[in-house]
């Protein structure tokens, strides 16, 4: 009896670590329209995307350590790793991935040709992703799809 619960319990548990790598809390003030679009965006890559509408943006930065030279418009929670803007998927599965010990990652402003942002324009200039230190931590050309 306990060896086929055993079973059963190792086939789901990675389909449960599976999904909740997925969940995202997206704070946006509720007249973001291009958060809505890296929404889309994380949507469209495999995300499941809880959307939180905040009045005041610059609590939740605070509250969750984004520093002010590295805000922009949407701040994202996954697995406890803070997103701060319009991040690459690339980069977000990489943080999830190796687990860095950083709070999070950044992409500050609103660059032109970023994820929600023109992304089928390209972009403007290379877009640099930190993390929440201030530390380079990717740099991009061009945003894969």
């Amino acid at each position: 009896m306990v060896r086929p619960f055993l079973i059963a319990l190792l086939l789901v548990t990675p389909l449960t670590a599976v999904a909740a790598s997925e969940s995202v809390r997206l704070y946006k003030s509720p007249s973001g329209g291009c958060c809505s679009a890296y929404v889309d965006y994380l949507r469209e890559n495999g995300f499941d995307v809880v959307v939180i509408p905040m009045p005041d943006m610059a609590q939740i930065k605070a509250e969750q350590g984004v520093p002010r030279p590295l805000a922009s418009c949407h701040t994202s929670i996954i697995e406890g790793y803070v997103f701060e803007g319009h991040i690459p998927v690339r980069s977000v599965h990489r943080v999830l991935d190796q687990r860095p010990t950083i709070a999070g990652i950044s992409v500050p402003g609103m660059l032109m040709g970023s994820p929600g942002i023109g992304i089928e324009r390209g972009l403007a200039e290379p877009l640099r992703v930190y993390d929440l230190g201030g530390v380079a931590y990717a740099t991009y050309r061009r945003i894969p799809r």
